[in-house]
């Protein structure tokens, strides 16, 4: 594990230290994520107006949607997009709803296509 990656892990500690079962639900997540990638994580938390938390909390969520529904692994980059799009569906100005919310939301009204059939 690099510096850099080695950093990162110690801010999602800090960002989630509080709750030992988040921790654990965002750790099951990036063991059964295929291309699990901080980079991107940490790129799409920066543009966006949420926390690290609220992305973690948001990512958990949709992994266990996912799970729900017996499929593969958890497909990283392309969960990490379409929580970025949710992120946008909120107006200019207008108070900011839980992400994971949003995002589950977002999963029943309009379902996710980048599920394997495994």
């Amino acid at each position: 594990m690099g510096d850099l990656e080695a950093g990162q892990l110690e801010t999602i500690r800090h960002a989630i230290s509080d709750d030992a079962n988040l921790s654990k639900e965002f750790k099951n997540f990036l063991d059964s994520a295929d291309d699990a990638n901080l980079d991107l994580l940490f790129e799409e938390v920066d543009q966006s107006d949420y926390s690290l938390r609220d992305w973690i909390e948001a990512l958990v969520a949709f992994y266990h949607w996912i799970q729900a529904r017996n499929k593969g692994p958890a497909p990283y980059r392309e969960m990490i997009g379409y929580t970025n799009c949710c992120t946008l569906m909120n107006a200019a100005g207008v108070s900011l709803p839980p992400l994971k919310v949003i995002v589950l939301q977002a999963l029943s009204d309009y379902g996710f296509e980048h599920l394997s059939d495994s």
